[in-house]
């Protein structure tokens, strides 16, 4: 199997163009593509066991029926299993690239760009703050020889 990371299409269920133009995404994840029984079967026991803790948690009757449907879908079909656990992890891989950027917007909005306002209204800003001289850059007049390169640091 070749796999190529540049827009590459998984036939099988959906095509990643767009998310490859729109967030950068430049490999497929083989995982998905050439996930195992035992993987998938995996997957459908943690989906099913988190459906039964949300049922613990609010009282919700429908999910009991959708996490043994889950559970007994490997024994009728493997096919069904393993797309079941594709579209999962599929969703899952495109979700976080998306809570990404929805946690560094906020960490950068709520955080960074507020503590960036208190520091230039107090004057504490020291990037911004120069010496005397016009540059930064500081004229060194060094013969460079072999030590240097043996021990850079």
């Amino acid at each position: 199997m070749v796999a190529c990371t540049i827009d590459c299409n998984i036939t099988d269920f959906w095509s990643v163009n767009f998310l490859h133009k729109r967030f950068g995404i430049s490999s497929i994840y083989l995982h998905i593509i050439l996930m195992s029984r035992e993987k998938a079967l995996e997957t459908i026991i943690v989906l099913a066991f988190v459906l039964l803790l949300i049922y613990l948690w609010r009282d919700i009757e429908w999910l009991i029926f959708v996490s043994a449907g889950l559970l007994i879908l490997p024994i009728i079909s493997k096919k069904a299993t393993i797309l079941v656990s594709k579209v999962w992890h599929g969703f899952s891989n495109y979700f976080g690239i998306f809570m990404n950027h929805i946690i560094i917007f906020i960490i950068f909005y709520l955080f960074l760009f507020p503590l960036s306002q208190l520091q230039k209204l107090s004057g504490k800003n020291q990037i911004l703050k120069k010496k005397n001289s016009v540059t930064y850059f500081h004229k060194r007049n060094h013969l460079f020889s072999l030590r240097d390169i043996e021990r850079p640091w």
